[in-house]
């Protein structure tokens, strides 16, 4: 029973940690981004999130069983 339960819990962590990362991708670069007056803040904000999404994606599979 705990082992399903700290499987939920772990899912419910990457799931929360995914969802948080779809938000920023929107809210930063259009809220706090947005009087830099050239796009490379926001060009960098993206690449840098998809730098960390891809290496979080990378961890998360690690866990698959073949």
């Amino acid at each position: 029973m705990k082992r399903v339960a700290k499987k939920r819990r772990r899912r419910l962590a990457w799931l929360s940690t995914f969802s948080l990362i779809v938000v920023l991708d929107f809210v930063v670069p259009y809220t706090l981004l947005k009087d830099v007056a050239s796009l490379a803040g926001s060009y960098a904000f993206w690449a840098m999130l998809t730098a960390i999404t891809i290496a979080l994606g990378y961890v998360y599979m690690l866990s698959w069983r073949d």
